[in-house]
């Protein structure tokens, strides 16, 4: 999209690509999490579901803002001749705490993007298989919160843990948490 594309429309092309309703085969179409912004065929910025689940936790308006307004300006991105190695790309990825990593040509044009899910994807399932024990590639910081939180309450959590998913659980009377499901940023 271009930078006076208005947010809301960025938004919708966002969420619309992965609704069953929205002609688009999900069970073979890829889930868009970001939009790419592009000035006279140069990438210029990026805008992510995490920077409208910011907004929505500040309680900004969305409807009188323009992608210009939202999106990260300093990307970090890797050009094509640079993409060989997956696990340089993720290590890449972690170090900088960032899901989204442009891939441009030499003229600064993208012509793809890495995340999380496409280096899944890359990785060989046999490695995964490597593992013993669910423990040794879960994560172990899990955001949680209670089934009658509001929404407006979660994307606050999930703004200010910096985190795309949260746990819905309710405490046991032993103290124990049980986990009913879970938000996502998508959600």
């Amino acid at each position: 999209v271009s930078p006076e594309t208005p947010l809301t429309q960025a938004i919708e092309l966002i969420s619309s690509s992965s609704q069953p309703d929205s002609g688009v085969d999900t069970s073979t179409a890829l889930r868009v999490s970001c939009v790419l912004v592009l000035e006279t065929e140069k990438l210029v910025g990026l805008m992510t579901k995490r920077d409208v689940v910011r907004l929505i936790a500040e309680g900004r308006s969305l409807e009188q803002m323009n992608v210009a307004d939202v999106m990260t300006r300093q990307l970090i991105v890797c050009e094509i001749s640079e993409v060989q190695d997956v696990l340089h790309l993720a290590k890449l990825m972690a170090e900088h705490r960032i899901r989204h990593l442009p891939v441009v040509n030499a003229q600064y044009y993208p012509v793809g993007i890495i995340t999380p899910s496409s280096i899944q994807a890359a990785v060989e399932p046999a490695g995964l298989l490597k593992c013993r024990q669910v423990y040794e590639v879960m994560s172990q910081q899990v955001i949680y919160a209670a089934p009658d939180v509001t929404v407006l309450e979660l994307t606050q959590q999930m703004a200010s843990q910096q985190v795309s998913c949260i746990v819905i659980a309710k405490q046991q009377e032993s103290g124990k948490m049980s986990p009913l499901g879970g938000v996502t940023e998508s959600d």
